[in-house]
């Protein structure tokens, strides 16, 4: 006889070999992503429909009629009627195995909405009867405030073992359906986030090379002497903070001095980012929340951005770990979580310099939704008051180097476009002139950066996509509308800050940008933050108003998952489109300038062959991939330099790497060494393009002028 256990495990197995054979199909082509996307989402409903535990099922609530309630807790009728919570008195082993509570939606609970309370013998056991299973989805939300001192209703003053009970009771109604869709999830992510992470982006930009440079520094020099540096020279400038080499120092100190380690970083603080988001949406309960996250996951700009090392990360991860620590700093008020919520946000700012603004755009945005919520109740401020407090303790190394250090705006000087004053009419002017332009459709979801009038350099973004998915447009949309809707606090403040980070976010960048200038990626990135602050709280309000119009329970679950699909469907899409094809337009000097590396092993494969090296200057602060590359080969690196022809001695054996335009100018110029030049070797870019070449220079050479290789 087949069981409703046999049944289950078949839609499993089913269900899984669709998603495996599918995750593969669907960057094949758009066929195999609808056949997926319709496959799951129907089996998904059956198994939501038909079995309770299925993986949508993990976040709606329990709703069992009178008839059910009577036989799974085997009471009399009497105590149980249709206005008023169930009382009863339940023996540990029954109200164990009876009820699998989950996550509240907390916007507009349904009339039938079913409350058990139970009424105990003893002061020991008069606890209320909540939520004491969590469910793969609901696992932070369990901990809400009015739940917050519950203990399941098995555990007595003398039970040692609780915890341990409480997790095999976890692990025996563990949802593997949910766990095994959650982890090919994470697999595709981590996929796109690793995979060849030295080999795209194609070539290894000069402020990565710097961050990698002054990490090994720092791990080899400076912290084996105790010297804890608050700031850094970063080229020329000395304005960026030192966090984005504490937070590289691991990675570099372990796997040495690569592009790999430098960027590999970057990568993990970036999913770290993401962690703390879930966390953050679980501790609210907002219903499918994680789906808004993942938005953010697997838009262009976070992949992008999060597979090179800017220094974006780190501070990435904390504030969205600001974020997780303001809200349970409110859960209910703790001084102590507060206080981690201000060192959270404080270290922020010492990461890419755009967080010198981005985080106070956020921490405003915390501040009005604090103040719209709780209004004259001011015992509710306490904590944001010590976040304060702790920022600006924080805060004080920057404000000293802003008063005391000439060099420290330099760099904010450099970038300005218009002479006039900050606070000037003139400014105001070019500020409301530039603002429509973060908000152009083109910009955010069709051509990005460098799809824009004046979008020249192709680094800062992918060719061929824009900066978010087009389902972001509609999330956000939603969560401005779940602000007026929500009635959780928290969860209202929450959308709030997103919100005003929504209306503010072109600030890091539009003060210093001009009409001709697209909008500048790296700047703004730190405040598109509320792109999953707003798209959670949009998936929990329309997944909320489906339940409370009563619609169908199939229709009401596909929607979150057919969202799911869409947005990672989307995110694998641009890694096999745009973004496998993104080194074939983006190897220039406008783009990641490739050549160094490839030039340095040259470099390596030739020595001692030649007297000296030298390495085209026409790059980004050319000299940093010499101590980058070489930072082991202190021999090499003593006999390598920057330069072109000009530095050429024919008392001299050297080989220069130099750009193909810097050669065809030798080869139609009158100068005399052009007679002595010989092509040794050849650089292409990954278009098959001629990128640089190898040329020796030496009296021998001599034998009329050279032709360009075919």
């Amino acid at each position: 006889m087949i069981t409703e256990r046999d049944i289950r495990a078949h839609l499993i197995v089913i269900t899984s070999a669709l998603a495996l054979v599918g995750l593969v199909a669907v960057v094949i082509s758009a066929g195999a992503a609808i056949v997926l996307a319709t496959g799951i989402t129907i089996i998904s409903a059956v198994l939501s429909v038909k079995y309770p535990k299925g993986i949508v099922e993990s976040r709606s609530r329990v709703e069992h009629t009178t008839e059910e309630l009577k036989h799974l807790v085997q009471v009399e009728p009497p105590l149980v009627t249709s206005d008023r919570p169930i009382q009863m008195e339940l023996e540990p082993a029954i109200a164990v195995a009876a009820l699998s509570p989950v996550a509240d939606d907390q916007i507009a609970p349904s009339e039938s909405d079913v409350t058990l309370h139970q009424i105990a013998p003893s002061p020991k056991r008069s606890d209320e009867f909540v939520a004491l299973l969590e469910t793969s989805f609901s696992t932070e939300a369990a901990n809400s405030p009015s739940e917050r001192n519950v203990r399941p209703i098995w555990t007595s003053s003398g039970a040692r073992n609780s915890r341990a009970l409480t997790l095999l009771s976890s692990l025996a109604r563990a949802d593997y359906l949910t766990m095994l869709i959650w982890g090919a999830i994470a697999g595709a992510l981590a996929w796109i986030l690793l995979t060849g992470l030295d080999t795209n982006p194609v070539g290894f930009f000069a402020d990565e090379a710097e961050i990698g440079f002054r990490t090994h520094e720092l791990v080899t020099d400076r912290l084996t002497g105790f010297d804890l540096p608050i700031f850094y020279q970063h080229f020329g400038y000395t304005h960026l903070g030192a966090l984005p080499l504490y937070a590289s120092a691991p990675f570099v100190a372990i796997l040495g001095l690569t592009e790999f380690s430098v960027r590999l970083a970057s990568v993990i603080f970036a999913i770290g980012g993401l962690i703390m988001l879930i966390a953050l949406v679980r501790r609210l309960r907002w219903a499918f929340g994680e789906i808004g996250v993942l938005v953010f996951a697997f838009s262009p700009i976070f992949l992008h951005l999060s597979r090179v090392n800017f220094a974006h990360s780190p501070s990435f991860f904390c504030t969205a770990a600001g974020l997780y620590c303001f809200v349970r700093a409110k859960q209910p008020s703790s001084l102590t979580w507060a206080v981690l919520t201000g060192i959270a946000f404080g270290l922020s700012i010492y990461g890419n310099a755009a967080y010198y603004l981005a985080t106070p755009v956020v921490i405003l945005g915390l501040l009005i939704g604090e103040l719209l919520i709780n209004r004259g109740a001011w015992r509710r401020y306490v904590s944001s008051v010590s976040m304060l407090i702790t920022i600006g303790i924080l805060g004080i190394p920057v404000l000293l180097k802003v008063f005391t250090d000439d060099e420290f705006m330099r760099r904010f000087n450099d970038k300005q476009y218009s002479d006039a004053p900050l606070l000037s009419w003139d400014r105001l002017s070019t500020i409301s002139d530039n603002y429509g332009k973060y908000f152009s459709a083109d910009f955010l979801f069709v051509k990005g950066e460098s799809g824009m009038p004046g979008g020249f350099i192709s680094r800062h973004s992918v060719a061929g996509a824009g900066e978010l998915p087009w389902i972001a447009l509609p999330l956000v949309i939603a969560g401005v509308i779940a602000i007026f809707r929500c009635k959780e606090p928290n969860g209202r403040a929450m959308g709030i800050t997103g919100l005003v980070t929504l209306l503010l976010y072109p600030l890091p960048d539009v003060l210093s940008t001009s009409t001709l200038n697209p909008p500048y990626t790296l700047a703004v990135f730190p405040t598109l933050i509320f792109v999953p602050l707003l798209s959670a709280l949009g998936i929990h309000w329309i997944v909320s108003e489906l339940r409370n119009r009563k619609v169908p329970a199939a229709l009401a679950r596909a929607v979150p998952m057919a969202l799911l699909i869409l947005v990672v469907v989307g995110g694998l899409r641009f890694y096999r489109g745009p973004y496998a094809d993104y080194p074939l337009v983006s190897a220039e000097y406008y783009g990641w300038q490739y050549g160094p590396e490839q030039a340095i092993a040259r470099f390596k494969d030739y020595d001692p062959i030649y007297d000296r090296y030298f390495l085209d200057g026409d790059f980004n602060e050319a000299y940093i991939f010499l101590d980058f590359y070489l930072i082991d080969d202190s021999e090499l690196r003593a006999r390598t330099a920057i330069g072109g022809f000009e530095v050429a001695n024919l008392s001299r054996h050297d080989l220069y790497a130099v750009r193909k335009e810097r050669f065809t100018r030798l080869l139609e110029s009158d100068e005399r060494i052009k007679g002595y030049a010989k092509v040794v070797d050849v650089i292409y870019y990954p278009d098959g393009e001629i990128a640089m070449f190898l040329v020796d220079i030496d009296a021998e050479n001599f034998d009329g002028t050279p032709e360009e290789p075919r």
